[in-house]
């Protein structure tokens, strides 16, 4: 038998900038290569033990991981459902709390960090995007199984706005908490008018 070599889980983003008619201006493909600390703290979550509490549609864990929030707060993570409550990534249009998020820091990731060093406000005001939603394909399984996540971001701001950093969020509960962060290899200049797409293609494969 040959030497083993252990396979990771790989992310690759793609972008494309669009102006207002939909022509393309740029696009590209780069390795996500960043998760953060977070990423650890949230698989020892999944697999802590749980208990059932007052309902049966409702799962705490006994003895909840750490992670940190968008503000540096160590919070304990309940993983729990009941009619109220989501732990996901599929954010709404405007919302920047979750899902992919775009800054404007070229700081270099680190697995500390916990946030976005610059975040680009939702809006239509100097140096901000819209946000629309962030999309969750489903899971393709095959010899490679994988998913995208997706979000476009239109730019009404009446300059040109540029992205230097991108990061994965979820927000379980009340608290936001950033996966990944990742700087690419040139910044990304959205010019008024047009719309930037990102996408997380999130895959692994024993080959």
């Amino acid at each position: 038998m040959g030497k083993y070599t252990p396979k990771l889980p790989k992310a690759v983003i793609e972008f494309e900038v669009r102006d207002k008619d939909g022509k393309l201006i740029q696009k590209g493909k780069f390795p996500a290569k960043s998760w953060v600390g977070n990423i650890i703290r949230l698989l020892n979550a999944l697999w802590s033990t749980w208990s059932t509490t007052t309902q049966l549609t409702r799962y705490c864990v006994s003895t909840p991981a750490v992670l940190l929030d968008v503000t540096n707060t160590a919070r304990a993570l309940n993983l729990y459902v009941d009619n109220s409550d989501t732990l996901g990534g599929a954010a709404p249009a405007g919302n920047t709390s979750a899902g992919i998020l775009v800054g404007t820091s070229d700081t270099p990731v680190s697995l500390a960090q916990y946030n976005l060093l610059g975040l680009i406000a939702h809006g239509t005001g100097a140096g901000q995007l819209s946000y629309g939603a962030t999309s969750v394909e489903s899971l393709v399984v095959d010899t490679t199984y994988y998913f995208r996540i997706i979000r476009t971001f239109s730019n009404s701001s009446g300059a040109t706005v540029t992205v230097r950093e991108l990061g994965l969020f979820l927000k379980p509960i009340a608290q936001s908490f950033m996966f990944a962060r990742d700087v690419p290899p040139s910044p990304i200049n959205v010019p008024n008018g047009s719309t930037l797409t990102l996408r997380y293609i999130i895959s692994h494969s024993l080959s």
